[in-house]
């Protein structure tokens, strides 16, 4: 039900953002959805778990017989996996043990039901969902990876954001619209209508836009979160179909030592000396004789109405139970291969009582059963 745009991530990476004039200056994030009830939520420190020795979670390798290994996401279907393979051009379905390659099929070009780059994949109880940024659509397919049909969206925003589909809506980012970050189109009616939500946090054209990055999920009953790559806040909205143009029901702040670095400067030899804010928490961002840097929090976010997992830029993976608009932090784990090195995450999926890993970065997948990690 989901996807995320791989080409906004990089590992380690952070932004530095000059200032446009003396004059730019920012309102409080919190400002721009006053209707929202603030919530913090504490996280608890990381776990390690050992792969060496762990029973009860799955190291899957790829099929050494495929010419394209890694994977851009692993996603359940109702029978079946599917992933993206590395070269992002090809679509894999899998057995259910993720072990055995049973097709790939690469529709490269410019025609109906072809792509001509893969930026993401997801799907939902119907479709797999191919995203191409190049030619600025949307693709599906089948379960059986057969094409279905396709829709070009002009407005897309594919190099910053992430979508998601519920019962044929879906909600995607958009590039131009000087006051909101996201537009809904229904699927299964043949229309342009345009249904702006998500108030920009950051003006269009104005610095740091990378506070303008999130990554959106939709559970099965209809919720919608959005998780911020920059910022440790996840909006929350109850109900998909009862979107708010201005605010989501909840925000949740998340507290730890880690993300809490408020006016904390650091030195950057690449600004001569000139000290950097890390990562500005969400109050006045005055950019004044100042660079901002912008480190990336977040890789990706799952969540149905009993769970929410939290994929950490670092490789952590946090678990949060929900209910209703509450959440509680469970626990945090990170992941440790033979070589002691982190197993890398981008992408998390999950389909009862499994818990999939990937990343394009690893030549295998992790399966773990969620009761293992919540006991």
């Amino acid at each position: 039900m989901k996807m995320k745009i791989f080409l906004i991530i990089t590992l380690g990476s952070s932004f530095l953002l000059t200032t446009c004039n003396d004059k730019d200056h920012y309102i409080p994030v919190f400002n721009k959805f006053k209707k929202s009830e603030i919530l913090n939520l504490e996280l608890k420190n990381p776990k390690q778990i050992d792969l060496r020795n762990s029973e009860y979670i799955e190291e899957i390798s790829f099929d050494q017989s495929s010419e394209t290994m890694g994977s851009n996401n692993i996603l359940p279907l109702e029978k079946n996996l599917v992933s993206l393979a590395s070269d992002n051009k090809t679509i894999r379905l899998l057995d259910e043990t993720g072990k055995k390659i049973l097709k790939e099929e690469n529709y490269s070009g410019r025609g109906p039901g072809e792509y001509q780059n893969i930026s993401g994949v997801f799907n939902d109880n119907k479709f797999i969902i191919v995203v191409d940024n190049n030619l600025n659509k949307v693709l599906r397919y089948d379960h059986e990876l057969n094409y279905k049909d396709e829709f070009y969206l002009e407005d897309l925003n594919a190099f910053t954001s992430g979508l998601t589909v519920h019962n044929d809506e879906l909600i995607y980012p958009i590039r131009t619209n000087d006051e909101y970050l996201f537009n809904r189109k229904n699927l299964s009616v043949d229309n342009d209508s345009l249904n702006f939500f998500f108030k920009r946090i950051i003006s269009l054209g104005k610095k740091p836009s990378s506070y303008n990055s999130f990554i959106p999920h939709s559970s099965d009953s209809g919720s919608l979160t959005f998780v911020s790559l920059h910022m440790p806040l996840i909006f929350y909205h109850q109900k998909i179909n009862g979107i708010s143009l201005s605010s989501p029901d909840v925000i949740f702040r998340l507290k730890h030592p880690d993300m809490d670095i408020i006016n904390k400067d650091v030195k950057n030899s690449m600004g001569m000396g000139t000290d950097i804010i890390q990562n500005p928490p969400p109050i006045d961002i005055e950019t004044r004789n100042r660079r901002i840097g912008l480190s990336q929090l977040f890789n990706d976010i799952y969540h149905n109405d009993e769970w929410l997992f939290l994929v950490h830029s670092n490789n952590n993976l946090s678990l949060f139970k929900r209910t209703d608009s509450k959440m509680i932090h469970t626990n945090t784990f990170y992941f440790n291969k033979e070589d002691d090195e982190k197993f890398k995450i981008e992408n998390v999926s999950f389909s009862f009582p499994w818990i999939y890993l990937s990343s394009r970065f690893e030549n295998s997948f992790l399966r773990i059963n969620i009761t293992e990690l919540t006991n």
